[in-house]
């Protein structure tokens, strides 16, 4: 598969708190929605590397076409979460103390951790799908994010939170039945 090396990053590796440029973590996750809309693969630097393919919507396999349409769901949610809890406050720009990233605004820890859970866990859902294709193409799967135990434990108990991230019930509720789009993905026609 084509697309399998967009999804060897660190955008796809490490938790959210571990990112020191969040900005650069956002646009490695549009470069991801671009590649399998478009079949265009960039890295970080902005070159395009590997041969270039047909993005999704030229997939021949409508159910293939849908687990990739359902992972730049997820990273969309993704984005916005991070642009509504930016927008919020819950992150700041280290640049006014003359360091470069974002971090997380004191005022807001726990909604700002709970972001970062949210983050997390919608990269993994995506990792989710894409290890259930590419299990079937004999490649190897990729490892989930590992969010903190104590970050997961602090978000179950900030309800606010998903009002800030405006992520829609379907996919932040797991909505998403992923048992059930894997077996569609996969059944003989």
């Amino acid at each position: 598969m084509a697309l399998y090396d967009v999804f060897d990053r660190p955008a796809f590796r490490d938790k959210f708190e571990a990112h020191t440029d969040l900005k650069g973590l956002m646009e490695a996750i549009d470069d991801t929605i671009a590649a399998i809309n478009t079949g265009t693969k960039k890295r970080r630097d902005g070159i395009v590397y590997g041969s270039r393919i047909k993005g999704r919507a030229y997939f021949e396999d409508p159910q293939l076409r849908e687990a990739f349409g359902t992972i730049v769901e997820l990273l969309g949610h993704c984005k916005d979460a991070y642009r509504n809890a930016q927008s919020a406050g819950y992150f700041f720009d280290l640049s006014t103390i003359g360091r470069s990233g974002l971090a997380f605004h004191q005022a807001h820890q726990n909604e700002a951790i709970s972001v970062a859970v949210v983050m997390d866990d919608l990269r993994n859902k995506a990792l989710k799908i894409a290890n259930e294709v590419y299990k079937r193409f004999g490649m190897a799967p990729f490892p989930y994010i590992q969010t903190p135990g104590r970050y997961k434990d602090l978000a179950s108990k900030v309800d606010a939170v998903l009002k800030i991230v405006n992520v829609r019930p379907g996919a932040f509720g797991i909505s998403v039945d992923l048992g059930k789009l894997v077996q569609r993905l996969f059944r003989k026609t």
